[in-house]
């Protein structure tokens, strides 16, 4: 225990403090000096920021609910805006994870102060420049930011109400400055741009040299003369590639390096690679010489930089958000995530091949493919296909075996939606009337929960029953039936419930709650039975008729 307890308290002074970094602010080899401002003055250090800064920011970030199975945007929570649209009243959600990034690119740490609503709820997030930071240990061991404001006041602020994330860390509470660790190289880097620059402006760079063929010295006035009269003539870029005359039998002799030689343009290209390297960035999209890429390796090159760049950078975000954003009683069911789909779904051709075999083989319907695409649904998008060629050619012919069952299947679900209409109905009145809309929402969400334990059981005898026809044939034992039954129908009643609670809570915002509550029981007519009954058989049937073992193309 006294082991244990020295090590913490060696730990707990192992904050760096900001004036050590600041003492490494010297010269480097190079003989330039190397900050996090000068740095970005190098093309590829900010371009290496922008990527990083941009990549991440145009991704949406959402805060999301888990649900039994499946999960649901938290829309009601106001981090999910900060997060997703208004970060503060001053700035949105992009510029804020844009600054934020580019402050972890270069500073190697983030920080934000953080405000609450009466409720403890997150409402803005105030990004704070890392060089106004200082990390320290409070009288009880306590991670506090000291925040140095423009008029140099200072001002302490608990860990909870900063966001402060960091990247790679000796000990788990400061951060390693990528520029400060790559200081020699961006060093180099700036003293090659200086020279170059300074090479261009000075067209008198002694590439030759002039000789005089007296006996004796020029005097020193001579000298001044000539040297004067020679850089006036040819110094600059707007006198290169004049005609030089010389006087009293001079005469000059090149000695100038060619530039293959001095590799100049080599050190700088070096550089860019070097750049690249200290934040694992292809040197394509520093350099932009894809020149000899083609289009399809460009696409493959996308990839890998999303999946070995940028996917850590979006990971130390949502993990600091669900570890300092969300109190501890709601990470259990909220956590934060970027959406990926629409960088990583690939070209055109690609996905809709895929779509065509996801919708062949009965996995996606039409308006699962929709969603993905961003799209509306449409009018019967909901049905799922059966591939025929996986049926038994023993076995009945599916459309008859559907007819048949559609009406047991209907009258199950018939009894489903009567209970569902008669037990909301009586909750309206009951409860919304005399206790108000939150009252409602509540009841709704103990009711669909134990709603859905009452789909499974009665629709499970004439699902369990279609679904054992539609096996005949097939090389599946009964466990393995009904498995898949069980999973099925949990899903489709999960997928009710939540759309009749969407359906209900959208009702509320109406001008007459009541009424539109039963404008939406009103439209659980015989034909709305029969569609479900439809979509649950065809989605039965497809399930059965997938094969026992998952192909090896999927993989």
């Amino acid at each position: 225990m006294g082991f244990l307890h020295k090590a913490f308290e060696r730990r707990s002074v192992s904050v760096v403090p900001e004036s050590i970094w600041r003492g490494m602010e010297t010269p480097v080899a190079a003989g330039v000096t190397v900050t996090n401002e000068s740095a970005l003055t190098f093309s590829a250090v900010f371009a290496a920021h922008k990527i990083l800064g941009e990549s991440v920011a145009m991704l949406p970030l959402v805060l999301l609910k888990r649900l039994p199975k499946g999960k649901e945007r938290a829309t009601n929570k106001s981090l999910y805006s900060v997060l997703h649209d208004v970060a503060n009243p001053e700035m949105d959600a992009y510029l804020v994870r844009e600054t934020m990034t580019a402050h972890l690119a270069g500073w190697g740490r983030a920080h934000a102060k953080i405000d609450y609503n009466a409720n403890g709820e997150v409402t803005a997030l105030w990004p704070i420049p890392p060089q106004r930071v200082q990390l320290k240990r409070d009288a009880n061991l306590k991670i506090v930011h000291e925040v140095t404001f423009p008029d140099g006041q200072t001002k302490t602020y608990r860990s909870d109400e900063m966001l402060y994330l960091r990247g790679m860390s000796p000990d788990g509470i400061t951060a390693y400055s990528p520029i400060r660790m790559a200081r020699q190289g961006i060093g180099l880097a700036l003293a090659a741009e200086t020279y170059g620059a300074t090479f261009f402006g000075n067209g008198a760079t002694p590439q030759g040299v002039i000789m005089h063929p007296g006996p004796q010295a020029v005097s020193d006035t001579a000298y001044t003369h000539l040297i004067n009269s020679w850089n006036d003539r040819h110094q600059g870029v707007s006198n290169s590639n004049k005609i030089a005359l010389l006087e009293e039998g001079m005469k000059y002799e090149k000695i100038g390096i060619p530039p293959d030689d001095a590799q100049f343009l080599e050190t700088r290209q070096f550089q860019i690679e070097e750049i690249a390297r200290w934040y694992r960035i292809p040197a394509m999209m520093l350099a932009m010489s894809g020149a000899n890429s083609t289009y399809a390796s460009v696409e493959s090159f996308d990839l890998q930089f999303v999946k070995y760049t940028l996917y850590p950078w979006l990971v130390r975000w949502e993990k600091g958000i669900y570890s300092q954003l969300l109190l501890e009683r709601e990470r259990k069911d909220y956590y934060a995530e970027h959406l990926m789909t629409a960088i990583l779904r690939g070209d055109t051709p690609s996905r809709n091949q895929a779509y065509a075999t996801s919708r062949q083989w009965g996995w996606y319907s039409v308006n699962d493919i929709r969603e993905m695409e961003n799209m509306n649904p449409i009018n019967g998008g909901d049905v799922y296909l059966t591939p025929a060629n996986m049926m038994d050619s023993n076995a009945p012919a599916p459309s008859t075996v559907q007819r048949s069952y559609m009406p047991v299947l209907a009258d199950a679900i018939q009894r489903v939606v009567r209970r569902e209409a008669n037990d909301v109905r009586g909750a309206v009145q009951k409860i919304y009337v005399k206790r108000g809309a939150e009252a409602f929402v509540d009841w709704m969400g103990e009711f669909y929960q134990e709603h859905q334990d009452f789909i499974f059981r009665n629709l499970q005898p004439a699902v369990q029953g279609f679904a054992e026809i539609i096996a005949e044939g097939r090389e599946l034992a009964e466990e393995d039936v009904r498995e898949r039954v069980a999973e099925s129908l949990r899903l489709f009643a999960i997928r009710c419930a939540g759309r009749s609670q969407e359906q209900f809570k959208n009702a509320l915002n109406e001008a007459d709650p009541t009424k539109a509550i039963e404008s939406v029981i009103d439209g659980w007519d015989g034909q709305y039975v029969e569609t479900l009954a439809r979509m649950e058989m065809s989605k039965q049937t497809a399930v059965i008729s997938m094969p026992a073992k998952e192909p090896e193309w999927t993989n």
